[in-house]
């Protein structure tokens, strides 16, 4: 017995030691997981269960356990940052729940990826800053297939800032779109550009249709960069047109627009069974919004109110709130949305290929929208099933979507500068839909009517009706409005439209066209006076031909071979106007003074 015990007490002593050992093992462990950053996408022991929510309990790096009390967030784990908690995402983390940030969650300066399905700021979001630009890549990814709306009111699978949260996403600045300097046939795969760009290799680029077909815009994918010489990685299935001309004395500029896609900061979606269910971006309440040189793709929500790709929604006064020099494309519903918000800045973005109408300013409440220096391309028609809930085609705005346009504004109030209307598929280039409005229409004592600035826009390519219209009707049977000079004279200065399918200008009473130049569309200016008054077209261009031919023959050949027989012969009125045989210089009735029409019989 005694030998037994001896014996016991050896085994007993070897065990003991190596539970000691393999406990400070891991408590070295341990400290050093604390210290050491995790890789993209690592879950380190410790790591919280799937589901749940996690806290953070202290200010630190995401990495850190310490951070979290002990356990770090893992797979679908909700996560919550509190007021006054200081957060540095130093690591990429596994695909989370819902991430809420009452605190401030900064990205550290290295690759990240955060994938969530959803985060809410009501702290701050910062991404770089507009002083220190992010230069590294940054992808958020917004994932999931339910619907349901949770209870903040925000929607399913959405990036959105509220109460008085703050959003900084500021990528490296680049070189937003520019035009071509030669014109670019089918097949080629070098552009020669007007300025030198600061592209690079893999960036994905537009470039714009130069005909009547705005399905003409098509993307490419960049090899190489020489100064203001872009090689692509596959030749251009259509012509695109880049020459300067001089028609009779006046520059004409039909030029292909090149538009970058590609940001190195990248806000998009996940799909999984739902295919239609991207995410969306919101900014609500006294949200401080500025976003620059960022990448938003497949993101909207079809058919539901309010769920777009990048969305100010009823946020009031908002000055100093932008997104710039960024990308909005591939969008499910819709492009960059203003929503009761005034005095925010849209400025110099490029908008391709959305569902929807590209750049929309929602219903007639706004004021002093700033839309400036943008390209907007490929806005696609939505099919009615996808049209957004509760409209009716008596009633049809939101419904007007199946007529998508690239700019779309419920008011007049607002700054629209400088920008280009490159192609709809079934509406127009600039449609502004004063009657359709359901915030300060006319009835209601608002301004909408009140005209803000409208100079130097171009609209081109718009596949079946006009470069810019001016609408304004009763929003219901029985409504009646009242047009005249001293309340409302719209003004739409230095338009540059050309091969437009329809008309340069669709106009209506009331309307003040100065500077216009049109070239190769079917009618240079078209008036449809319903209320007594004329429109007015002065020191004005209509040109019949020009060199940029998509189609052999002539202009007159082109819309001859498209027309049906005219059933009238006044052509002055809106069941006429598709009938027309031939291109025309202008329809009255309408005031002209110094208006010249060249090319025309």
């Amino acid at each position: 017995m005694r030998h037994r015990r001896r014996k016991w007490d050896r085994r007993q002593t070897i065990a003991l030691a190596q539970t000691v050992a393999l406990g400070l093992i891991a408590l070295a462990l341990s400290a050093c997981a604390d210290r050491t950053p995790l890789g993209a996408g690592d879950t380190a022991p410790g790591a919280g269960p799937a589901g749940g929510v996690v806290r953070a309990v202290r200010d630190g790096n995401w990495s850190a356990r310490a951070t979290w009390g002990g356990r770090l967030p893992g797979e679908g784990t909700a996560v919550q940052i509190p007021a006054g908690r200081q957060m540095e995402l130093d690591v990429s983390p596994p695909t989370l729940g819902v991430v809420e940030i009452a605190g401030t969650l900064r990205f550290a300066r290295t690759d990240l990826d955060l994938a969530a399905t959803s985060i809410l700021v009501g702290g701050a979001l910062e991404v770089g800053t507009e002083q220190q630009p992010f230069t590294h890549r940054a992808t958020i990814t917004l994932v999931g297939d339910d619907r349901t709306a949770p209870p903040h009111g925000m929607g399913a699978k959405v990036l959105g800032v509220n109460g008085a949260g703050r959003l900084d996403l500021h990528g490296a600045p680049r070189t937003a779109w520019t035009k071509l300097a030669e014109t670019a046939e089918a097949g080629a795969s070098r552009l020669v550009l007007a300025r030198p760009v600061d592209w690079r290799p893999g960036d994905r680029i537009v470039v714009t249709a130069t005909g009547w077909d705005a399905r003409e815009s098509e993307e490419a994918t960049v090899v190489a960069v020489n100064g203001a010489q872009v090689t692509l990685a596959t030749g251009l299935r259509f012509r695109h047109f880049g020459r300067l001309q001089t028609i009779a004395g006046v520059e004409v500029d039909e030029r292909a627009e090149v538009g970058l896609l590609t940001r190195n900061v990248h806000v998009t979606s996940r799909f999984g069974r739902d295919s239609l269910l991207g995410g969306h971006v919101m900014f609500t309440g006294d949200a401080q919004v500025r976003v620059s040189d960022v990448e938003f793709s497949r993101l909207g929500q079809p058919g539901i109110l309010g769920r777009y790709p990048v969305h100010w929604h009823l946020m009031g006064e908002a000055p100093g709130t932008y997104v710039r020099r960024s990308s909005v494309h591939h969008g499910l519903q819709r492009g960059i949305i203003v929503h009761g918000t005034h005095r925010a800045t849209v400025e110099e973005n490029v908008v391709f290929d959305v569902r929807g109408h590209g750049v929309y300013v929602e219903d007639g409440s706004e004021q002093g929208t700033v839309i400036r220096g943008n390209l907007a391309a490929l806005a696609r028609k939505v099919r009615l099933e996808h049209v957004i809930e509760g409209s009716t085609r008596a009633d049809r705005h939101d419904g007007r979507d199946t007529r998508a346009s690239n700019f779309w504004l419920a008011t007049a109030n607002a700054i629209v500068t400088g920008n280009v209307a490159a192609g709809s598929e079934h509406g127009f280039g600039y449609w502004y839909d004063l009657a359709t409005g359901n915030g300060h229409h006319p009835r209601n004592g608002g301004n909408s009517f009140t005209m803000g600035e409208f100079r130097g826009n171009v609209a081109h390519s718009q596949s079946a009706d006009a470069g810019t219209a001016l609408d304004y009707h009763p929003m219901e049977a029985g409504t009646a409005l009242r047009f005249d000079g001293e309340n409302f004279r719209a003004t739409f200065r230095d338009l540059h439209a050309w091969k437009n399918m329809n008309t340069a200008v669709w106009m209506q009473c009331g309307q003040d066209v100065p500077g216009l130049v049109s070239v190769g569309n079917r009618v240079g200016a078209m008036n449809f006076c319903f209320h007594g008054r004329t429109a007015t077209l002065r020191d004005a261009v209509v040109i019949s031909e020009s060199e940029n031919r998509p189609v052999p023959g002539t202009v007159r050949d082109f819309f001859a071979a498209r027309a049906r027989p005219a059933q009238h012969a006044h052509h002055a009125t809106h069941q006429d106007r598709r009938n027309m045989p031939w291109s025309y210089p202008v329809v009255m009735p309408m005031t002209l003074t110094n208006v010249r029409a060249i090319g025309f019989p």
